[in-house]
Protein backbone atom coordinates (compact mmCIF):
# COMPACT_ATOMS: atom_id res chain seq x y z
CA UNK A 1 0.00 0.00 0.00
CA UNK A 2 1.16 3.40 -0.52
CA UNK A 3 1.71 4.99 2.42
CA UNK A 4 -0.15 8.69 3.06
CA UNK A 5 -0.63 10.68 6.28
CA UNK A 6 -3.89 8.94 7.13
CA UNK A 7 -2.09 5.47 7.08
CA UNK A 8 1.23 5.94 8.03
CA UNK A 9 2.99 3.82 10.79
CA UNK A 10 3.28 6.91 12.89
CA UNK A 11 0.24 8.88 12.22
CA UNK A 12 1.90 12.43 11.95
CA UNK A 13 -1.70 14.18 11.36
CA UNK A 14 -2.99 12.90 14.99
CA UNK A 15 -0.38 14.90 16.66
CA UNK A 16 -1.08 18.39 15.13
CA UNK A 17 -4.61 17.31 15.38
CA UNK A 18 -4.14 16.37 18.68
CA UNK A 19 -2.12 19.72 19.36
CA UNK A 20 -4.59 22.08 17.73
CA UNK A 21 -7.97 20.29 18.80
CA UNK A 22 -6.11 20.82 22.93
CA UNK A 23 -5.93 24.58 21.62
CA UNK A 24 -2.19 24.94 21.79
CA UNK A 25 -2.31 28.22 19.73
CA UNK A 26 -5.25 29.55 21.59
CA UNK A 27 -3.28 29.99 24.63
CA UNK A 28 -2.99 33.65 24.01
CA UNK A 29 -7.08 34.33 24.19
CA UNK A 30 -6.70 33.61 27.71
CA UNK A 31 -5.15 37.13 28.27
CA UNK A 32 -7.26 39.75 29.21
CA UNK A 33 -5.35 42.61 27.58
CA UNK A 34 -6.84 44.49 24.51
CA UNK A 35 -3.41 45.79 23.42
CA UNK A 36 -1.07 43.52 21.32
CA UNK A 37 1.21 41.56 23.87
CA UNK A 38 3.56 38.62 23.65
CA UNK A 39 2.68 36.53 26.12
CA UNK A 40 5.88 33.85 27.19
CA UNK A 41 4.19 30.56 28.23
CA UNK A 42 6.26 27.39 28.39
CA UNK A 43 4.58 24.50 26.47
CA UNK A 44 6.11 20.38 27.25
CA UNK A 45 5.31 17.84 24.77
CA UNK A 46 6.48 14.32 25.29
CA UNK A 47 6.25 12.17 22.09
CA UNK A 48 6.52 8.25 22.61
CA UNK A 49 6.60 5.57 20.04
CA UNK A 50 8.31 2.53 19.42
CA UNK A 51 10.59 3.17 16.70
CA UNK A 52 10.97 6.98 17.60
CA UNK A 53 14.80 7.28 15.97
CA UNK A 54 12.65 6.38 12.83
CA UNK A 55 10.32 8.49 13.01
CA UNK A 56 11.83 11.72 15.03
CA UNK A 57 12.13 14.14 11.98
CA UNK A 58 7.95 13.32 10.96
CA UNK A 59 7.18 14.24 14.53
CA UNK A 60 8.83 16.91 14.76
CA UNK A 61 7.16 18.30 11.31
CA UNK A 62 3.76 17.99 13.10
CA UNK A 63 4.26 19.83 15.97
CA UNK A 64 6.35 22.69 13.76
CA UNK A 65 3.25 22.54 11.45
CA UNK A 66 1.20 23.59 14.83
CA UNK A 67 3.50 26.87 15.69
CA UNK A 68 3.40 29.31 12.92
CA UNK A 69 5.95 31.86 12.91
CA UNK A 70 3.62 34.69 11.42
CA UNK A 71 0.11 35.98 12.57
CA UNK A 72 -0.98 39.03 10.85
CA UNK A 73 -3.57 39.59 13.71
CA UNK A 74 -3.69 42.07 15.83
CA UNK A 75 -4.39 40.10 18.82
CA UNK A 76 -1.93 39.40 21.62
CA UNK A 77 0.35 36.88 20.48
CA UNK A 78 1.21 33.17 21.83
CA UNK A 79 5.18 33.21 21.82
CA UNK A 80 5.39 29.54 23.40
CA UNK A 81 8.86 28.34 23.87
CA UNK A 82 8.32 24.99 23.57
CA UNK A 83 10.00 21.83 24.58
CA UNK A 84 9.77 18.41 22.52
CA UNK A 85 11.72 15.35 24.16
CA UNK A 86 11.15 12.15 22.46
CA UNK A 87 11.22 8.77 23.89
CA UNK A 88 11.56 5.15 23.40
CA UNK A 89 8.60 2.38 24.18
CA UNK A 90 10.46 2.23 27.46
CA UNK A 91 10.14 5.63 28.29
CA UNK A 92 13.87 6.38 27.83
CA UNK A 93 14.71 9.74 26.29
CA UNK A 94 16.36 9.75 22.82
CA UNK A 95 19.88 11.01 23.80
CA UNK A 96 21.31 11.17 20.12
CA UNK A 97 22.64 14.82 19.21
CA UNK A 98 22.71 14.03 15.42
CA UNK A 99 18.84 13.24 15.81
CA UNK A 100 17.96 15.86 17.88
CA UNK A 101 20.09 18.71 15.51
CA UNK A 102 18.14 17.63 12.07
CA UNK A 103 14.88 17.18 14.14
CA UNK A 104 15.50 21.06 15.06
CA UNK A 105 16.60 22.35 11.39
CA UNK A 106 13.44 20.45 9.75
CA UNK A 107 11.05 22.13 12.05
CA UNK A 108 13.13 24.83 12.01
CA UNK A 109 12.60 24.54 7.65
CA UNK A 110 9.06 23.85 8.39
CA UNK A 111 8.07 26.80 10.54
CA UNK A 112 9.78 29.33 8.05
CA UNK A 113 8.27 27.82 5.04
CA UNK A 114 5.21 28.44 6.39
CA UNK A 115 5.58 31.79 7.42
CA UNK A 116 6.91 32.85 3.83
CA UNK A 117 3.95 31.46 2.48
CA UNK A 118 1.80 33.15 5.34
CA UNK A 119 3.26 36.13 4.92
CA UNK A 120 1.23 39.06 1.97
CA UNK A 121 3.45 40.54 -0.12
CA UNK A 122 2.99 44.05 1.28
CA UNK A 123 4.80 42.60 4.07
CA UNK A 124 7.19 40.17 2.02
CA UNK A 125 8.09 42.32 -0.86
CA UNK A 126 11.73 41.66 -2.59
CA UNK A 127 13.52 43.84 0.01
CA UNK A 128 12.13 41.82 2.98
CA UNK A 129 12.54 38.71 1.30
CA UNK A 130 16.27 39.28 0.10
CA UNK A 131 17.07 40.57 4.20
CA UNK A 132 15.48 37.25 5.07
CA UNK A 133 17.67 34.92 2.39
CA UNK A 134 20.67 37.15 3.87
CA UNK A 135 19.74 36.26 7.06
CA UNK A 136 19.25 32.71 6.87
CA UNK A 137 22.72 31.69 4.29
CA UNK A 138 24.05 33.77 7.54
CA UNK A 139 23.14 31.83 10.51
CA UNK A 140 23.92 28.79 8.34
CA UNK A 141 27.02 30.23 7.45
CA UNK A 142 28.54 30.45 10.93
CA UNK A 143 26.61 28.15 13.36
CA UNK A 144 24.65 25.22 11.30
CA UNK A 145 25.67 24.33 8.26
CA UNK A 146 28.53 21.72 8.70
CA UNK A 147 31.05 23.36 11.20
CA UNK A 148 30.99 23.85 14.87
CA UNK A 149 29.44 27.04 16.68
CA UNK A 150 31.18 30.06 15.26
CA UNK A 151 33.07 27.60 12.44
CA UNK A 152 33.11 29.45 9.25
CA UNK A 153 30.99 27.21 6.49
CA UNK A 154 31.58 27.95 2.63
CA UNK A 155 29.27 25.67 1.57
CA UNK A 156 26.08 27.92 1.98
CA UNK A 157 26.64 31.34 0.21
CA UNK A 158 24.03 34.21 -0.77
CA UNK A 159 24.29 36.15 -3.67
CA UNK A 160 21.75 38.71 -4.64
CA UNK A 161 21.27 39.78 -8.45
CA UNK A 162 19.48 43.10 -9.22
CA UNK A 163 18.38 45.02 -12.12
CA UNK A 164 20.44 45.02 -15.19
CA UNK A 165 22.03 42.73 -13.71
CA UNK A 166 19.23 40.41 -13.58
CA UNK A 167 19.25 40.54 -17.76
CA UNK A 168 22.87 40.15 -18.41
CA UNK A 169 22.92 37.04 -16.33
CA UNK A 170 19.89 35.35 -18.38
CA UNK A 171 17.31 36.04 -16.19
CA UNK A 172 15.41 38.09 -18.39
CA UNK A 173 11.49 36.84 -17.09
CA UNK A 174 12.07 37.75 -13.69
CA UNK A 175 13.87 41.25 -15.09
CA UNK A 176 10.82 41.81 -17.51
CA UNK A 177 8.55 41.12 -14.63
CA UNK A 178 10.23 44.01 -12.34
CA UNK A 179 10.10 46.31 -14.83
CA UNK A 180 6.36 46.01 -15.38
Amino acid sequence: DKISRNNHPFSPHSISDSLVSHGLMNLHKSSSSTTTTTTKRTVQIHVVDDRIEEHMCTAAVAIARTLPLYDSTSKPTFDPLVNVTFHDEKGDAVTSEDLHRTATAVAEGVRLSAKLGDMPPAELNPDAYAAMCRDVAESLSTSGGGGGANERNDVVTFREIVGEELREGGYGGIYGVGMA
